[in-house]
């Protein structure tokens, strides 16, 4: 009875031995067939856009790719075919459209290894908003000022297989300034970012990475943002017109009024430097300077005189107390002609 039982526990032993080691042996298999695939296909750019220049580029880690014959097929037809070929230039696709792409290893020993994968296409615009201070009627747009903010708005272009563009709301996005991830204004459907202009003057790269939510459409957009000093523009401001922005004066200007008030304009400054009087304005007339006029936007210019023509030489400083970096200096002449010279004298 006692070699009975020790007969089948040896049995159960013998099959909990054999079971272990089958179960070994199906796990190293499975890791082997792992490596086989060991090609790695990199593109270059890594979402390309529309109908551009894509370098592809293959490794492959268990085998030698100087030595071995590298064929490359494009939807079904042979591209190139060549020993040591591991890399080919190919052209995107249009959006909404793939490239089925194809790539077979062969070593001079026998040994064929073959990548399948397919190759899309998309695009980003990148559309910039100063949040600098243009005036009333000025055509363009205020441009991107030292230490100004700067709204930047990503329009993805990515098409799903029937060539329909995606809604950009329903898209991840991804944000990166220089080198550093905007972390809290990454997301779904976070099509913007707004940035501020670092203390230190230099450029500034925005990078976006759009994507679907399942990551099948990818495509990547950068902009570069070059800081510039901001400006001033003067303009006549009329008793019966207002202020005629549709004219900037030029650096010497004629009038034949006996007063006239000129208007500065500061072009890119932060809007809130001129709401909240962070301004300086430092006035100089004739060579005087007129510290009572510091918060003054405009000046008002009269001739005791008319007989004679006369000329004010005029220059403003503008300095945001709270923005070191911006500040500018311009002038103008101002003449007035004397009523003498009426006939002669041009009417602004």
């Amino acid at each position: 009875m006692k070699r009975l039982v020790l007969t089948s526990l040896s049995v159960i032993l013998c099959g909990l031995f054999l079971s272990t080691f089958d179960f070994r042996l199906s796990t190293v298999s499975a890791q082997i067939q792992q490596f086989t695939g060991g090609i790695n296909v990199t593109l270059n750019p890594t979402n390309p856009t529309p109908n551009s220049n894509v370098e592809v580029t293959v490794q492959d880690y268990l085998i030698d790719t100087l030595s071995a014959n590298i064929t490359w097929i494009v939807n079904g037809k042979k591209v190139i075919s060549g020993i040591g070929k591991n890399d080919v230039n190919l052209t995107a696709p249009p959006l909404g459209k793939v490239e089925n792409v194809s790539v077979i290893i062969s070593t001079p020993d026998g040994q064929t290894t073959q990548k399948d994968f397919v190759i899309k296409s998309g695009s980003v615009d990148m559309i910039t908003e100063s949040q600098g201070y243009a005036p009333p009627l000025y055509l363009g747009k205020p441009y991107f000022a030292f230490q100004d903010s700067v709204k930047i708005v990503a329009i993805p272009h990515l098409a799903n297989a029937s060539g329909k563009e995606l809604d950009p709301s329903t898209l991840v996005y991804r944000w990166k300034q220089d080198s550093t991830v905007l972390q809290d204004q990454n997301g779904y459907g976070k099509q913007s970012v707004t940035i501020t202009g670092n203390v230190i003057p230099r450029i500034t790269h925005i990078y976006v990475t759009v994507s679907t939510r399942d990551g099948s459409e990818t495509a990547d957009g950068e902009v570069a943002l070059t800081p510039a000093s901001p400006s001033v523009a003067f303009y006549k401001d009329d008793p019966l017109y207002g202020v005629l922005y549709n004219s900037a004066l030029g650096a010497a200007t004629t009038f034949l009024d006996q007063e006239i008030t000129i208007l500065a304009s500061p072009f890119s400054f932060t809007i809130p430097s001129l709401t909240k009087n962070d301004l300086q304005y430092s006035w100089n007339i004739n060579g005087q300077d007129q510290p009572a006029l510091g918060k003054n936007r405009s000046v008002t210019l009269r001739v005791q005189n008319t007989g004679v023509d006369a000329s004010y030489p005029v220059q403003l400083n503008i300095q945001n107390n709270n923005q070191i970096l911006q500040g500018i200096s311009a002038g103008l002449s101002v003449m007035f002609k004397s009523t003498k010279n009426l006939s002669n004298a041009p009417q602004l």
